[in-house]
């Protein structure tokens, strides 16, 4: 049984380790920098981060934040996780409904996200949950830096 909850900072020190393992899926390099980013985002209140937990474990984690972009406020999924072992169990779909429901108590009416273009797992999965393109990045590489 999945249990899904707003992650406070006492979370967040106490998962310390699940949160690395899903920021590895994320490739995040600098985990220290990314554990204290989420704990002032979660602190000053300025993100919604749900966590999903199996008996205690921390197996899932979606951070979003208020935005306003074309002229609508939104809120941005910036990181979205959930570990290797605990995918296709519906866990994302629990945790995406939840950032819904806190949406419309909100009164906003568009989530978005930005998805890498050779990520087939993830593009299925928001196609299957009715996400919808909207733009497309495109960026002119100069060489090195």
């Amino acid at each position: 049984m999945q249990k899904i909850k707003l992650l406070t900072e006492d979370d967040i020190k106490k998962n310390k380790n699940d949160l690395e393992e899903l920021f590895k899926n994320l490739n995040i390099l600098d985990m220290t920098e990314m554990l204290k980013k989420l704990t002032l985002f979660v602190t000053e209140k300025m993100c919604i981060c749900l966590g999903a937990y199996e008996k205690n474990e921390l197996v899932g984690i979606l951070w979003a934040y208020k935005r306003e972009f074309s002229g609508e406020l939104r809120y941005h999924i910036n990181y979205f996780s959930i570990k290797n072992k605990s995918q296709n169990q519906g866990i994302g779909k629990k945790l995406l409904e939840k950032l819904k429901d806190i949406a419309k108590e909100k009164k906003v009416r568009i989530i978005d996200l930005n998805v890498d273009v050779n990520n087939e797992q993830a593009k299925n999965f928001y196609k299957k949950n009715n996400f919808e393109e909207e733009k497309i990045l495109l960026y002119l590489n100069l060489g090195e830096k």
